[in-house]
Parts: structure tokens; sequence; C-alpha cells
């Protein structure tokens, strides 16, 4: 059963032009009912002009139009034939790797008696988004038509899991119990102290996880809580008047159906302000309650691919190479610094080739079991747990019984 999609365009002034060495340019910024938009930048390169134009012209409105991050396709004649090795050909595919986009044509669009070549193109920044691309040999021009048909679906959110230990059984007395009986002594038949804590932790964890066992849990939807019954209600109303408006086609219910759209926005709009703003006033005195409402209050991150002007590994490896450095740079231009304002003396020697014993340069100092209770007691029970997922109110609770006397 064909399926009809209603797309709406709409010029982006800001990029479109005919530039003053006569590159057109056209962009649209399409929307489809139920995805995120995408643009769309129809170009023509006249024969006559430079191919410097690729580089002056084209890449500062390609540029801009990435920093909107939209999906963008670009289509239309350049002149630069692709099927042979020639200047022009090779000027639009450094072009393309440039802005990192992908041609997605490989047939001749345009043959006549004596040539076949490959002008009209498509460029995609996001091949996920082209489901298929080909040229319909078409009599209407000298130049056959491309497409591609794009994968304009809603994309399904994918499900989110966390690693959590679970207290939904957890009983303080039990676990305090099991802590008192369990063998701290064999911790001493150890004789490093690496194998001394990888002791503890077996015994702890152990013990732990038969009380608030480690589990994965699939993410819910965040809930809004300023939604009332009222405002539940009024929705039901809206949707009902929509299935009404659908039905009978009537001028009168679908305008009866837009002022309750309206209205159902505007309400919550409103309810969802006071509700943040009575969680901010209600909590004045807690930065964590503060910082907490505000980020419920921030909308989630988008799940759309980000764009960039290289190959995400090329970039990937230039982030590598220039934090792998960031020590090596830092101690030459420190010890240039020492040649150039002060003693050396006062500054140990640093090289990377020859590694030397740390003795002279660090001072360890024993901690004290009553220092570290001191420590462990100030800080804040609702921090987040490490790796081991052992909340620190656990810790605390429980500190008599782990913390050697």
């Amino acid at each position: 059963m064909p399926i009809l999609i209603t797309l709406k365009a709409e010029i982006v002034n800001d990029l479109t032009e005919i530039s003053v060495s006569g590159l057109h340019q056209l962009w649209l910024q399409v929307q489809s009912k139920k995805r995120r938009s995408f643009l769309v930048c129809i170009v023509y390169r006249p024969p006559d002009i430079g191919l410097n134009c690729l580089e002056s012209d084209l890449m500062p409105k390609y540029t801009q139009a990435l920093s909107l991050n939209r999906d963008i396709v670009l289509t239309g004649d350049v002149n630069c034939d692709l099927l042979t090795k020639n200047p022009r050909g090779d000027a639009l595919r450094s072009f393309c790797i440039s802005v990192n986009a992908k041609q997605l044509i490989e047939k001749p669009t345009r043959v006549t008696k004596n040539c076949r070549s490959l002008l009209d193109v498509i460029l995609e920044s996001n091949t996920y988004l082209v489901q298929s691309s080909d040229v319909l040999d078409l009599t209407i021009s000298d130049h056959y038509l491309v497409f591609a048909v794009l994968n304009l679906r809603a994309p399904k959110q994918d499900t989110n899991y966390i690693t959590t230990r679970s207290f939904r059984k957890y009983n303080a007395d039990q676990f305090a119990n099991d802590i008192v009986h369990i063998p701290w002594d064999t911790i001493d038949l150890m004789d490093s102290v690496d194998e001394k804590l990888d002791a503890f932790n077996d015994l702890f964890l152990t013990c732990l996880n038969a009380h608030a066992p480690v589990k994965t849990v699939k993410l819910k939807h965040k809930p809004n809580p300023f939604i009332t019954d009222d405002i539940k209600d009024l929705m039901k109303t809206r949707d009902s008047m929509h299935r009404k408006a659908r039905k009978t086609g009537a001028v009168n219910d679908w305008q009866a159906f837009r002022d309750l759209k309206k209205e159902v926005k505007s309400i919550l709009r409103k309810a969802e302000i006071e509700h943040f703003n009575e969680q901010i006033c209600a909590n004045k005195n807690n930065t964590g309650a503060i910082w907490k409402t505000i980020r419920k209050a921030l909308h989630e991150k988008s799940s759309c691919t980000t764009h960039y002007t290289k190959d995400p590994s090329i970039l990937a490896n230039e982030f590598n190479q220039f934090f792998i450095s960031v020590g090596v740079n830092a101690a030459g231009k420190s010890a240039e610094l020492a040649r150039s304002f002060g003693p050396a003396d006062y500054l140990p020697s640093c090289s990377t080739n020859s590694p030397k014993s740390a003795e002279g340069f660090f001072d360890f100092k024993p901690v004290s079991c009553s220092k570290f209770r001191e420590v462990l007691t100030a800080m804040p029970s609702n921090k987040a747990p490490g790796y081991d997922r052992i909340p620190l109110f656990v810790i605390k609770d429980y500190l008599s019984y782990i913390l050697p006397t």
C-alpha cells in the first residue's frame, strides 16, 4: 500500500547565493513529519568558471551548514567528470575528502556519440540516511536524472541499560551480622600489600553481593511529575477531538482541535516552569538538589550522528597524538624556562629516555586509622559509587567492622 509522506522545504537564505565567480548554490531545509530536518544543496558550476570556486565559495557554505548539525545532501551539475582521471574530477574528489562526504553516483550521467561522463553528483554527509541511489536513463535532456532514496523513518531510540547495585532486599542488620563473622584474620597471612587488598575486596564484596547484588537495569522514560490529572483529561479531550476531525473533515472540528492543541501545549509549559521553580526554591541551601533539578530541566542530548570535516579515525589519531605529546612538550618547555630564567639546581632533571629512581622526589607518610576515619566520615554520603559500586553510606555504616583498631 503506497504511503504519502509530506515534506516541508524552506530556503536557507544565509547559505543560498550566486557567488561572484558564478557558482550557483540553492540551500533548502527539508522537514519530514517524523524525522529531524536535513539540508539539501542544489549546486551548478558553469563549465567556463575556474575550479577554485569549490574551495573559495562552496567550502565555506558547506562548513557553515555543518555547524547546523544537520544531515546534508548536495546534488547538481558541477561539470567535473568523475569517470576519468582529470584535474576537474580530482578537484571534486579533494572537496569530498575535505568535508568528509561520500559521492554516491557511479554511472555516467551524460552520454553522447563521442563521450561518456559523470557530471551530475549526489554527495551525502551521512550515508546511513541513504537507502539506495542510481541514474535514470531519460531522454528529456542530455543529462540523465540522478536520484537517491532516503530513509525518513523516525529513528528508533536505543534502549539504555545501566549496571547498578540493587538494595531492594537489603537488610542492614543481616548484613552487619555477616560482616562480623567474616574471617578478616586471613588477610594477615598474605605477604604483599596487593595480595592483602585483593583478599579484603574478595571477602567484603562476596558478602555485599549476597545482600545487594549487582544488576543490569533498563532505564525508563523520564517521569513528568508536573502533569496533573486535569492536564491528562485535557490531553484526552484533545486526542478525542483529533479523531473526530479526521473522521468528519469538518473545518470547525479541525479548528477546535488546533485550539485544544495550543491550550495543552501552553498549560504543559506553564506547569513545567512552575514545577522546576518550586523545586529550586525548596532547595535553596542544597546545591546538589539544585543541580539535580537543573539536569532534569535540560533537554536530553540528541542521538543524531555528529558530522566532522575529517574522517573520524583520522581525527581520533590527531587527538591521541596531541595528548601523548603533552608531557614531552611540557618537560621540554619547563627545561627551557629553567635555563632562561632560573638556576637548574632547583629543578630535577627530566629525561624521557632513561628512567631514574623516584627516591628523594616523593615523601610518603603513613596514614593512621583515626585520620582515615575522619576523612571518610566527612565525605557526603550521596556521592556516586566507584568501580566496585559500593555506596559510601555502606562503608560508613560498617566502618567499625572493617577498619583495624
